[in-house]
Order: C-alpha cells, then sequence, then structure tokens
C-alpha cells in the first residue's frame, strides 16, 4: 500500500531517502512571510505525515540563505536520489551555487 508524505520546509521531521511506496507532496507557495506555516497546518489538517530536506545538515548555506528550496530544486533532489544518488549529493549538485558559502566564507 502507499503512504503519502508531505514535503515542507516547516515539518520536523528528516527525509533521509526515497522511499517507492510511498507518493511525495511537494508544498510550495511564493509568499512565505505571508503565510508561514501554511503548508505544514494544511498537511496535518488533511492528517498527511511531513517531511523536510535538511539542507543545512548537507550543505554549508552562505549567510542569508535559506533553507527554503524551489520547486525545481526539490524536484532535482528527488530525482537524484531516485537515481540511486545520497542525500549529500543529490542536495549538493540540485542546490545553486549562489545559496552555498564560497571558499572565503568558510574559513
Amino acid at each position: 500500500m502507499q503512504s503519502l508524505v508531505y514535503l515542507t520546509a516547516d515539518s520536523d521531521e528528516e527525509i533521509e531517502s526515497i522511499d517507492d511506496d510511498t507518493i511525495y507532496v511537494v508544498g510550495g507557495l511564493v509568499d512565505r512571510n505571508r503565510h508561514k506555516g501554511a503548508t505544514l497546518r494544511t498537511a496535518l489538517e488533511s492528517e498527511v505525515k511531513t517531511k523536510k530536506i535538511a539542507v543545512r545538515k548537507y550543505v554549508d548555506l552562505a549567510h542569508g540563505s535559506s533553507e527554503v528550496l524551489t520547486l525545481n530544486q526539490v524536484f532535482g533532489i528527488i530525482l537524484r536520489l531516485r537515481e540511486g544518488q545520497s542525500m549529500m549529493d543529490a542536495c549538493y549538485h540540485s542546490i545553486p551555487n549562489r545559496k552555498k558559502k564560497t571558499n572565503e566564507e568558510k574559513l
């Protein structure tokens, strides 16, 4: 039987891998400040399990960069996971360089 998981940056639970028997719903809103927590509330009201991609766990983000990802970045990560890449590699290759710390920032 297939399960349903709502991917939202507001979830407390982290996704580590992709399960073939799970349908993933990608939550996306343009105005995060105005609708903070809306995707999490929607999932909880619908009694759907939630998870997030723990970006900072896998990528050193530049100062001021948000953990919130665009739809194409999330899909890129999911596709790379389906291809067998690790979460670290999937995040690193799907998140644009402008969001990552430069070598100077890492010092």
